[in-house]
C-alpha cells in the first residue's frame, strides 16, 4: 500500500502528460454520427480511479471555496437535470454533458495534485511549453504557405475553414482557443524559452483561423494587459512617447496588411473580409434570431418565469434538434435556459472562486476573455475551451504563494522528494 501511495504523484504525472497529447494534438474522433468522441474521453476510467485515489490529498490544496462551489454546481445540476429530464427526454444528452464536462474538473484536480511536487510541477509547465512551441510552429507554417484548414461537423462532411487550424483540432473555434491558450500561458509562464516570440506568434495565429469571437477575446486580454501594465500610466504623463508609439503601431499594422494583399494572400483576405462592418452585423443577426428563437419556444415559453430560475435542464437545447451538434450560440444563454438564473449563478460562481484565491488582478487576464467568448460560444461546455479555461486556473492556482506554502506540510515535503 506504502508503494502504491509514493507511486501515485508519477503515476497521475504521467497520466496528465498523456492526456495533456490528446487535448492539444489528437483530432476528433466520430465513432457515432454527429458525436464527436475526443482520444481523453477514452482516458475516464483512468481518470476517475485516479482521482478517488488522490482524494483524500487533496485536503491539502485549501481550496474550500473553489470545492464548495463545484460540488454545489454538479449538485445541483445532476438533480434538476435527472427530475426534469423525463418531463424533456433530455436524460441522454445530460448524461453526456454533465459527464464530459466533469472530466475536465477531475483533470483540474489531477493537475493540482501533482503541482504539489515541484519537480512534476516544473516538468509539466515544461512539457506543456513544448505543446505550445510545436503548435505555434504549425500555425507559422500554415501562415507561410497560406494553408486553409478543412473541418468536419460530423462524419463525411468535410467544410473549408476560414483559416488556419492546430495540429489536432481543424475547427475554427476550437482552433483559435488553442491559440489563445498558447498566448495566456506563454505571458504567465515567464521561464519559458522564446516567450516574447510566442506571445505575438499566438496573437498572429489568433487572426489567421478568422474566428471573430476568438479574436474579440484576444483584443480584450491584450487591451487589459496594456491597460494595467505599470508602463501604461506613464504614457499618459509623455503625450509625444504616446503618440510615437500609436504611430508606430498604425504604421506597421498599416505595412503588414498591404505586404499580404500586394502578395495575394488569398487566405489572408478571407479572413479579413469576415471583419468588415457588414459581416460582423449578419453574423450577429444570426445569433440574434437564434437566441429570441429559444425563449418563444414551447414548453420554455408556457412556463418562462418559473423556468427563467430553475432551467429546463441540462441537454434540453439538444432535445429540440435531437442532436448533439451545440445549438444556442452563447453559453450565457444555455446557461438561462437549461440550468437557470441560480445553475447560471453557481456554475460561474466556481471562477469567481478561484479568482478570490488567485486573486483578480491576475486571474482576469483568463476571466475576461473567456467571459467574452462565452457571449457567442457555449464556452464552458466544449471540449477544448472548456478544458483550457480549468488548465489554465489550475497554473495560476499552483502559482499563488499562500496557496503553495499553506500546502506544504511534512508529508508533502518528504513525498515531493521522493518524486
Amino acid at each position: 500500500m506504502q508503494n502504491l501511495r509514493l507511486s501515485l504523484p508519477k503515476t497521475a504525472f504521467a497520466h496528465n502528460l498523456i492526456f495533456l497529447i490528446s487535448f492539444f494534438a489528437a483530432p476528433k474522433i466520430y465513432l457515432v454520427s454527429d458525436l464527436g468522441l475526443r482520444p481523453e474521453y477514452m482516458l475516464y476510467p483512468v481518470t476517475f480511479l485516479l482521482f478517488l485515489l488522490v482524494l483524500p490529498s487533496l485536503g491539502h490544496l485549501n481550496l474550500r471555496r473553489v470545492n464548495h462551489a463545484v460540488i454545489a454546481y454538479f449538485a445541483y445540476v445532476s438533480i434538476q437535470g435527472i427530475i426534469l429530464s423525463f418531463y424533456t427526454g433530455g436524460l441522454k444528452y445530460l448524461a453526456v454533458i454533465t459527464l464530459k464536462q466533469l472530466q475536465y474538473f477531475i483533470f483540474f484536480y489531477l493537475l493540482l495534485y501533482t503541482f504539489r511536487f515541484p519537480a512534476l510541477k516544473e516538468k509539466t509547465l515544461k512539457f506543456i511549453s513544448f505543446l505550445v512551441g510545436a503548435t505555434l510552429a504549425w500555425a507559422l507554417i500554415q501562415i507561410i504557405i497560406g494553408h486553409r484548414a478543412y473541418f468536419s461537423r460530423r462524419i463525411g462532411q468535410q467544410e473549408p475553414s476560414y483559416g488556419i487550424g492546430a495540429i489536432g483540432e481543424t475547427f475554427p473555434h476550437q482552433a483559435a482557443v488553442i491559440f489563445l491558450f498558447c498566448f495566456i500561458f506563454s505571458y504567465f509562464y515567464t521561464r519559458m524559452r522564446f516567450r516574447k516570440i510566442f506571445m505575438p506568434l499566438s496573437a498572429a495565429a489568433v487572426f489567421m483561423t478568422g474566428s471573430r469571437t476568438t479574436i474579440i477575446a484576444l483584443g480584450v486580454c491584450a487591451i487589459y494587459l496594456i491597460a494595467t501594465h505599470p508602463a501604461f500610466k506613464k504614457l499618459f504623463k509623455n503625450p509625444a512617447l504616446a503618440l510615437a508609439l500609436i504611430a508606430g503601431i498604425s504604421i506597421f499594422g498599416f505595412a503588414a496588411n498591404r505586404t499580404l494583399i500586394n502578395n495575394e494572400a488569398l487566405f489572408y483576405g478571407n479572413v479579413k473580409s469576415r471583419l468588415t462592418f457588414s459581416r460582423l452585423s449578419i453574423g450577429l443577426d444570426k445569433r440574434l434570431r437564434v437566441w429570441e428563437n429559444h425563449f418563444i419556444r414551447e414548453p420554455f415559453s408556457t412556463y418562462r418565469p418559473l423556468n427563467f430560475a430553475t432551467g429546463m435542464g441540462r441537454g434540453y437545447t439538444n432535445t429540440q434538434t435531437d442532436m448533439w451538434v451545440l445549438t444556442s450560440d452563447s453559453g450565457y444563454l444555455r446557461d438561462l435556459i437549461e440550468i437557470g438564473i441560480l445553475g447560471t449563478f453557481l456554475h460561474f460562481l466556481i471562477f469567481f472562486r478561484a479568482g478570490q484565491d488567485i486573486g483578480f488582478k491576475k486571474y482576469l487576464v483568463v476571466l475576461l476573455p473567456y467571459m467574452s467568448l462565452s457571449v457567442t460560444i457555449e464556452v464552458l461546455l466544449l471540449a477544448r475551451s472548456g478544458m483550457v479555461i480549468m488548465i489554465l486556473t489550475a497554473i495560476m492556482l499552483s502559482m499563488n504563494n499562500n496557496q503553495n506554502k499553506e500546502s506544504a506540510t511534512p508529508t508533502a515535503l518528504r513525498q515531493e522528494r521522493r518524486a
